[in-house]
């Protein structure tokens, strides 16, 4: 399996376990062989020892390494299970006994050897993840119709052809073995060069030739990628280079180069500065600015074996210092063949997360800048043999990738790949201009759940799989653009539909932010947030010209608006079976452009809520005007659930003596619980009366405490400003939600006054 001969003797000895029985001249001879990767004439003495000696420790294990990688699990499955029986057999026996079983299909029993891996290694994450996996085997096959998978025939040879990679969208590049450039003893083909071809219809390719210049040298050439304009390429080379450890002889690495692309010739071929002798760099791959190389390699301070870096590239041209990918990505396994699509996802082959067996192909997205949450792409793409090297077209209806399963041409074949189903297909462009609008980001929606979510790329197009005969709804957004959600019915439709076209108006003036909802920490008695609250109806009041503008927040709770200048504004929510902790008032004096922020929180309908605006002067119980103003929008709420049943809970500041402050609380209490009462006796509800009891606790339970060691009767005026806020927010009310309302739908109601 030649992409494993090139790209896996960096960690071909990560689990080989050495003897230090003694060796007869036959041993040392086959050791000879396997040490120089010449893993057939080792194959070959090995079993000659083991026919002489059948329980030799050391022989049993290099025959099981030996066929490891040379890419053939059936042998070397039954020489591990052989050695797994010997007295002393140790963890990497059992794990590689159990990726063979595993790469074999043999999943129940690669679960049994994972077990008994874990005890022998309890410290190693891959032990316990790996076992849990093979349960879950069926659900990378559940939905195994929605690729279709051909060979390339035209591409592929006996030998090896892998990680092919587009070149202007009409050529594929990719590294192959066919042609005579020296001997690879590990296989004992040739040394893989890199080759072009034509794309000539899905499945076919026209004559595959050797790249010009002087990227093709006398060794292995492997996985590439290119830059915008394809005028640079970064590729793979591997060298030899001398071993610190006496006797060891050379040490084959890889390093990334750089060429330049010079009247249709790849020159000026140069090995980057921050490759070293001492470890390996390759797969590499762009992101989309260009302005980061990723790349796979065991350097010092990764997770395991083979992990992803990636690398800051400068604007004079300067690399920054290697960033691995950490644990969203990296695992104590391989990750390699990283590929960066032109919408940010990344697509990765490994050995360690749940999978079909051998390598299997993830894709991760990234949040913040920071990639996680692999997910593998699933039956038939992989397989319990190497599936690896997939890239994907711009609008991520097809593309390629290799594999080494049966019924191919040779070890590792290319495979095109296509999506069953319709091909939705979204422009997002400007109302005003007309022009597309790349990355924006458009979203496929199913009720409230976000099926899918793309970049647009060139000419702001994407395309999205959906199912025929059903309705979905579309979300495209970007920066400096109000969101726009359109509706799409696909009954009707085929693959050759004309794309939805998504209009999006521009707003130099915008108001953003996320609904909450907030709870009050018992322990703390503080306010905090406790998640985002989707399906909040976010309404905008233009309290300048009295019109009303509204919206439904999706998963992620966000709301945004397009403000006009010298406006003033007041935002409040609905949602139902929460109450608005408090509505948020702004203006746009003298804005012309630019982002305002407000945040909105809600309380679930349980529990204690706190009315944030209802104080008290010190020593009163009279209801203030910004009180009464509170009180009205509970009121509100209590007629929206008259199944409501509440108490009033008035508290006052620790000045004064503690009876007398429970006096005062009890008929601040009751004094808001009338209010509500006569207001609802007005509006002709009988019944208020039995849902509004009160309650005074005096200074017993304090937002702010310890204030009043020495200070009772201190007046105002000879406090801290800070002191006299804090015994403003002690003198507060709250109410408890003594029974449940039942569900009552909050509808968005906009209305516009002229």
């Amino acid at each position: 399996m030649n992409h494993k001969s090139f790209l896996l003797l960096i960690t071909a000895f990560l689990f080989i376990t050495f003897s230090v029985s003694a060796q007869d001249v036959k041993t040392k001879k086959a050791d000879r062989y396997f040490e120089l990767f010449q893993f057939e004439k080792a194959i070959e003495l090995y079993e000659r020892v083991i026919k002489q000696d059948p329980e030799n420790f050391h022989a049993l294990i290099r025959l099981a390494d030996s066929y490891r990688l040379l890419g053939r699990p059936a042998d070397s499955e039954f020489w591990y299970g052989s050695a797994a029986k010997h007295p002393e057999a140790d963890s990497s026996v059992i794990f590689n006994y159990a990726q063979a079983l595993r790469s074999n299909g043999k999943y129940n029993d690669a679960k049994e050897q994972y077990k008994r891996y874990i005890t022998l290694a309890p410290n190693d994450t891959r032990g316990p993840e790996l076992a849990k996996s093979m349960d879950e085997i069926n659900k990378l096959k559940a939905d195994s119709l929605r690729y279709n998978v051909v060979n390339v025939n035209a591409a592929n040879t006996p030998g090896s052809e892998f990680s092919p990679a587009y070149y202007q969208d009409s050529t594929l590049i990719f590294p192959s073995n066919r042609g005579k450039k020296g001997k690879d003893v590990w296989q004992g083909g040739a040394f893989l060069d890199l080759y072009t071809a034509p794309i000539e219809g899905d499945t076919s390719v026209g004559e595959v030739v050797s790249i010009n210049g002087k990227a093709n040298s006398k060794v292995h050439e492997g996985p590439v990628a290119f830059n915008k304009d394809y005028t640079v390429m970064y590729f793979t080379r591997n060298s030899f280079v001398k071993s610190k450890k006496e006797g060891e002889g050379d040490i084959m690495r890889l390093s990334v180069f750089k060429a330049t692309l010079d009247g249709g010739s790849w020159v000026d071929v140069e090995r980057l500065p921050f490759n070293n002798d001492d470890f390996s760099c390759g797969h590499p791959t762009l992101s989309p600015d260009g302005k980061y190389l990723y790349f796979a390699s065991d350097m010092p301070g990764g997770k395991g074996g083979l992990d992803i870096w990636r690398i800051a590239i400068g604007d004079d041209g300067k690399y920054g210092t290697p960033e691995n990918l950490g644990d969203g990505v990296n695992s104590a396994g391989n990750e390699q063949f990283p590929v960066i699509h032109s919408d940010g996802t990344l697509y990765f082959a490994s050995d360690a997360y749940l999978g079909l067996g051998g390598l299997d192909i993830y894709y991760a997205s990234a949040q913040n800048g920071k990639y996680g949450n692999p997910t593998n792409m699933g039956y038939p793409i992989n397989t319990h043999f190497d599936d690896l090297g997939l890239i994907y077209n711009q609008d991520k209806t097809k593309g390629y990738f290799a594999s080494n399963r049966g019924g191919g041409l040779g070890d590792d074949d290319i495979y095109f790949f296509d999506t069953y189903g319709l091909r939705l297909k979204v422009i997002v462009y400007d109302r005003a201009t007309g022009e597309p609008i790349d990355s924006a980001y458009a979203s496929l929606l199913a009720k409230t759940d976000t099926l899918n979510k793309h970049l647009t790329a060139n000419g702001g197009a994407t395309t999205f799989r959906v199912e025929i005969n059903k309705s979905y709804n579309i979300l495209a957004e970007k920066e400096g653009y109000t969101p726009n959600k359109v509706t799409v019915s696909t009954t009707g439709l085929d693959n050759n539909s004309p794309a939805i076209r998504i209009p999006l108006d521009r707003g130099d003036l915008m108001l953003i932010g996320t609904t909450y909802e907030v709870r009050v920490n018992d322990a703390t008695k503080e306010e905090e947030r406790v998640g985002v609250l989707p399906g909040t109806i976010v309404r905008l009041h233009n309290t300048t010209d009295n019109t009303v503008d509204s919206t439904t927040t999706g998963e992620d709770g966000k709301f945004a608006f397009v403000l006009e200048p010298e406006k003033e504004y007041m935002l409040d929510g609905d949602k139902e079976l929460y109450f608005l902790k408090s509505e948020k008032n702004f203006n746009t004096q003298g804005m012309l452009g630019g982002t305002v922020e407000a945040d909105l929180e809600l309380y679930r309908l349980e529990g204690v809520i706190r009315l944030v605006n209802i104080y008290y002067d010190f020593d009163k119980y009279n209801i203030r005007p910004d009180a009464a103003k509170e009180l009205d929008r509970l009121y509100t709420y209590l007629t929206r659930y008259p199944d409501m049943v509440i108490q009033m809970r008035s508290h006052t500041d620790c000045r004064g003596i503690k009876t007398y402050n429970m006096h005062l609380s009890a008929n601040r209490a009751q004094s808001a619980a009338n209010y509500l009462i006569k207001k609802g006796m007005a509006d002709g509800i009988i019944n208020i009366m039995s849902t509004i009891t009160a309650a005074g606790f005096g200074e017993t339970l304090p937002i702010y405490a310890n204030l009043c060691a020495d200070d009772q009767g201190i007046r105002d005026s000879k406090l801290s400003k800070e002191e006299v806020d804090k015994h403003q927010f002690n003198r507060r009310t709250e109410f408890l939600v003594v029974r449940q309302p039942k569900a009552i739908f909050v509808e968005s109601s906009v209305s516009i006054k002229k």
